[in-house]
């Protein structure tokens, strides 16, 4: 059964061009679908487990927990000799307008490469 081309046929229905731009027109905020979740959410999901571990006697169960509070609560890791300082943001929730002025912004910067042509990887380093 060849489907190669349904995508493409359906795209092609009205139908489906107006309830596509309607789909879109109505972006879901992170916040708002089940799957998001706070390190404070996800504390509290972990206190919750802890206690019921604890009142139905399942030490490993209450140490894992603990375990996973502490986890979210640590400050992050050193990435180690080539901490430079930089900040690592995640632009998984950025819009295109965001993305297109970092693009702008940062595009020529990456194309361009080091200045001294070194190797800004790590790689190759030595040890």
């Amino acid at each position: 059964m060849d489907h190669a081309g349904n995508a493409a046929k359906l795209r092609g229905s009205s139908a489906i061009e107006v309830r596509l731009r309607e789909l879109q027109s109505h972006p879901v905020a992170a916040a708002d679908t089940p799957a998001a979740a706070t390190v404070e959410s996800l504390l509290a999901e972990l206190e919750l487990a802890r206690l019921k571990a604890m009142k139905e006697g399942q030490t490993s169960a209450a140490i894992s927990a603990i375990m996973g509070k502490a986890k979210l609560q640590e400050p992050p890791k050193s990435t180690g000799a080539h901490d430079d300082g930089l900040q690592i943001f995640d632009l998984s929730h950025a819009t295109d307008a965001q993305l297109a002025t970092l693009e702008a912004i940062f595009g020529p910067l990456a194309a361009a490469g080091p200045a001294d042509g070194g190797d800004r990887g790590g790689e190759g380093t030595q040890g």
